[in-house]
């Protein structure tokens, strides 16, 4: 994985292979470790074949760090299997880490006030802090879906919170 963290950058015809070698270590969170540091530097094709690395690992925390990081740099069409992927987590608290990853990518994706929903009630399992700071990521969406005014309920809601919640 160290390895591959490497040598990703500087040679980009190894990326086939080297997702072959990350496929292959057999430590989930070095295989996670590696997925994170090629996710910046795979061309569109090999997507799918990270994607399905990823679905692969079947320890949920290392699952969640790798999904999280590929999500920023995944092609729009493979966005609805990232979501298929994150729903499939047993571990609420996995399953919001990797919200996390998505949620800059979230306008890009055909979310309704009922799928928002089930995005901040996941988001829910995971501490205040973490929370707070996905909330700038959530701002598109939240005035897409309820109007320009609703960032000023939403931040006294959180103050409110804060005060009765140290």
């Amino acid at each position: 994985a160290r390895a591959l963290r490497t040598l990703a950058k500087y040679l980009p015809e190894l990326w086939p292979e080297a997702l072959e070698i990350t496929r292959q270590i057999s430590a989930e969170s070095a295989r996670a470790l590696a997925l994170r540091t090629l996710a910046k530097y795979l061309p569109p094709e090999l997507w799918p074949e990270a994607l399905e690395i990823t679905r692969q690992i079947s320890d949920e925390s290392a699952r969640a760090s790798a999904l999280s990081a590929l999500a920023k740099y995944l092609p729009p069409e493979l966005l609805p299997e990232a979501i298929d992927l994150v729903e499939s987590f047993d571990d609420r608290y996995y399953a919001a880490s990797a919200w996390s990853g998505l949620l800059p990518r979230l306008e890009e994706l055909p979310i309704d006030a009922v799928g928002f929903t089930k995005v901040l009630a996941t988001l829910g399992y995971r501490d205040r802090k973490d929370f707070l700071s996905d909330f700038p990521s959530l701002r598109n969406t939240l005035m897409r879906l309820g109007g320009d005014g609703v960032l000023k309920p939403c931040l006294q809601a959180m103050r409110e919170v804060c005060t009765q919640w140290p």
